[in-house]
């Protein structure tokens, strides 16, 4: 991941910032068009508590580190609460990120990858986690190549990016093997390997506080930090998720038509990748190689030895660049092929980059899949006076305070229908037509109530997973 990590031409500052108002613009609009979904609502909730306290008091309930809610609350400060004012971090992130790519061909893969526009324009970590770890990975190689004037950022980077996720620790411990590995194998790299240790405790160290009060005791809690499926079809799915995510969002064919056939144009590219780095194994293509498949594949056996530790499409945002690397290289690779082999990389580059920006394109143009702004905007146009509305509150473990949705997305002069959360259900049930939005999950006896009162039953999806429901009374209708 160092200038002399050969993949594709290296970039020219021009060329950066030409990328930079590309990505920018993209985002920037993505900002708007993409609604805010179920965890970006918990992160909000933690960013409007009143006090620095509370909000590390909610945060330790949680199963997060602080960081990225202190980067929300401070953008929520200084700008307010639209859409772009709180995906204001992870934009910049992703614009950092876009800085910090060092090859051609992943600098423009970053701006076609549907993952890292779902990822830089949405107010959760996963941002900051994806820049801070191409950030890691590039001083650790620039480094180990004979550079070590930056090795010190390597103190700020680990404190960051331990209090942005803790998935970071998985990175940093692969990218420790590596370091290790590659000194024992050369003896030119000792110097420069033991030239990492006191910056990485450094940072290390630095996490200790809240390693002991906040760590500690959201291990100790129980929450389900993500998904539960770690079976190996999902764990060959997320690196396909790094292009080609939520291609559903265009219809079954999209997925079929488009992302397929990228996906597997991407897996060519990836294995010539490979090949061309590990045939060169200087410590750039190492490193790139460790965090692209190294840490999804470290990280999906701890998660099946220890449950609570989970694999999550979000999780791999920290192999984002690496992978783009690793895919330049194998599209590099043509420099070196000839006959079938230069037509068949050529090929796979050109779908890949054409697939992947018309998924974009799909994503770009959706709400998203869990289309909170459409569910209350379809409840907006077809209320009328003596309806009831039941709010899910999204953030269970702060019910009266959590944000619902309505109150982000509903005029604050909308009167119709009149609102209620869930825990007080039996009084909607008064009400001779109930309305509620379900994005995955709605607890059960309320259903039951609301279907035990009222016969007629109606549902609308909206999005990816979203759906709108009406309860009324039989004879009104």
């Amino acid at each position: 991941m160092s200038s002399r990590l050969p993949s594709s031409p290296g970039v020219s500052a021009r060329e950066v910032a030409a990328a930079l108002a590309a990505a920018a613009a993209l985002w920037t609009v993505g900002c708007f068009t993409r609604s805010l979904w179920g965890d970006e609502f918990h992160s909000l909730h933690h960013a409007r508590l009143d006090t620095l306290g509370e909000l590390f008091a909610s945060v330790r309930s949680d199963n997060h580190p602080p960081l990225s809610f202190l980067l929300l609350r401070a953008s929520r400060a200084l700008f307010g609460e639209s859409q772009l004012a709180l995906r204001l971090p992870s934009l910049l992130a992703g614009l950092a990120f876009v800085a910090l790519v060092p090859r051609r061909a992943a600098l423009w893969l970053s701006l076609v990858s549907s993952y890292a526009l779902m990822t830089f324009t949405e107010a959760r970590m996963y941002a900051l986690l994806a820049a801070l770890v191409l950030a890691l990975g590039v001083v650790v190689a620039r480094t180990l190549d004979g550079e070590p004037r930056g090795r010190w950022l390597v103190a700020p980077l680990v404190v960051a990016g331990l209090h942005t996720h803790y998935y970071f620790v998985h990175n940093g411990f692969v990218l420790a093997l590596v370091v290790v590995a590659l000194a024992a194998a050369r003896q030119p790299l000792r110097p420069r390997a033991r030239s990492l240790v006191l910056p990485a405790l450094a940072g290390a160290a630095a996490f200790v506080p809240w390693l002991l009060w906040g760590f500690v005791e959201q291990i100790g809690h129980g929450l389900s930090p993500g998904s539960d499926d770690k079976s190996l079809a999902r764990w060959l799915q997320s690196f396909a998720h790094l292009l080609f995510v939520n291609a559903s969002l265009g219809g079954a064919w999209v997925t079929r038509a488009v992302a397929l056939p990228g996906a597997a144009a991407a897996a060519v590219l990836a294995v010539a990748g490979v090949v061309r780095l590990a045939r060169r194994a200087s410590p750039g293509a190492v490193v790139a190689l460790a965090l692209a498949i190294g840490v999804p594949v470290w990280a999906v056996l701890v998660a099946w030895v220890w449950p609570r530790a989970h694999y999550n499409l979000h999780y791999v945002a920290g192999s984002l660049g690496a992978a783009f690397v690793v895919l330049g290289a194998g599209l590099g690779a043509r420099r070196a092929a000839s006959g079938a082999g230069l037509v068949v990389l050529s090929i796979c580059g050109a779908v890949v980059f054409v697939t992947a920006a018309a998924v974009t394109a799909v994503n770009l143009a959706s709400p998203g899949i869990e289309d909170y702004r459409g569910a209350i905007a379809h409840v907006l146009a077809h209320a009328e006076p003596g309806d009831a509305l039941l709010l899910k509150p999204i953030w269970d473990l702060d019910p009266e305070r959590s944000p619902t949705a309505w109150d982000y997305y509903a005029p604050a002069t909308a009167s119709v229908p009149s609102t209620y959360p869930t825990w007080r259900f039996r009084e909607a049930l008064e009400h001779e037509r109930v309305w509620i939005f379900v994005r995955y999950r709605y607890p059960q006896h309320v259903v039951d109530a609301l279907r035990a009162s009222h016969s007629r039953h109606t549902a609308v999806p909206i999005g990816g997973v979203m759906s709108v429901h009406l309860f009324e009374r039989a004879g009104e209708r």
